[in-house]
């Protein structure tokens, strides 16, 4: 995770925040799947464009590091099949 912290905070730069072309270059998909997130609500993002005309969306690097974290312990947490967790219920 060190490595990404260092990858995202190096493409933000002085500005701070990063673009959904920053995120598709560091984290893969493409520019458009991380701004339908951030549209969506489901990515921490800022509107830059003070809510007029089409969004442009900035990111910053500390919120997608947690936003990440949660993602991937998240994930951790879904893989048991139904049929183990019920065996580990009874248990």
């Amino acid at each position: 995770m060190e490595r990404l912290r260092e990858l995202l905070f190096s493409r933000a730069g002085e500005r701070g925040l990063l673009s959904s072309a920053d995120l598709a270059a560091v984290l893969g998909r493409t520019a458009q799947h991380w701004t339908r997130l951030a549209s969506r609500g489901s990515l921490p993002a800022f509107d830059l464009s003070g809510g007029e005309g089409r969004a442009s969306w900035g990111y910053d690097p500390e919120d997608l590091l947690a936003w990440l974290g949660r993602r991937h312990n998240g994930a951790r947490q879904r893989r048991v099949h139904p049929a183990v967790a019920s065996v580990r219920r009874r248990l």
